[in-house]
């Protein structure tokens, strides 16, 4: 672990990696979630969208932009999880 970097200190191709695997497991605890009648699908799947269509520009974007989106898909995914434990999406 010693070797990972913030989100600010990576490349435009990094962070736009690190964008698109947040989408998926965004887009993929939404449909869980959405299958569990959880409301919080809706969230998690419109910042998929986002983070898919929109993850180069927020990776090119010098500000706290991709920061900001970041800290939003762990909080999103975080309150998921956190409301239910029988459901591992997250985890390996």
């Amino acid at each position: 672990m010693a070797n990972q970097k913030r989100i600010d200190e990576m490349s435009q191709a990094e962070k736009t990696n690190v964008l698109l695997v947040l989408s998926k497991t965004l887009h993929l605890s939404a449909m869980i979630a959405r299958r569990s009648n959880d409301g919080s699908w809706d969230a998690m799947e419109q910042l998929s969208d986002r983070l898919l269509t929109e993850c180069e520009a927020i990776a090119a974007d010098e500000g706290e932009r991709a920061i900001t989106v970041v800290h939003e898909a762990i909080r999103l995914l975080g309150e998921f999880e956190l409301s239910n434990p029988h459901i591992s999406v997250t985890r390996h």
